[in-house]
């Protein structure tokens, strides 16, 4: 589970003007649905879940990715 890395992540590596959204894509069958919007989605193209995504920037972090704190202070911490 990636939330308690996240959720550090977010109080000690997120600039303090930063905003964090999450999105719940719905349960296991609405996700693994190919139609799912979210998959189709233009903006947020997700494929695995969880996915941070610097909006508008080409920083990701996908799966296993967000579980880990170094990835996660890098991607908090690059500018825009």
């Amino acid at each position: 589970d990636a939330a308690p890395y996240i959720e550090k992540a977010i109080e000690t590596d997120a600039p303090e003007n930063s905003h964090f959204v999450y999105v719940d894509v719905g349960d296991r069958p609405t996700w693994k649905d190919m139609n799912n919007p979210f998959r189709k989605d233009t903006n947020t193209h997700l494929s695995v879940i969880p996915t941070m995504i610097r909006w508008k920037q080409p920083q990701r972090l996908e799966g296993e990715q967000c579980g880990k704190a170094d990835l996660l202070e890098l991607f908090f911490s690059e500018d825009d």
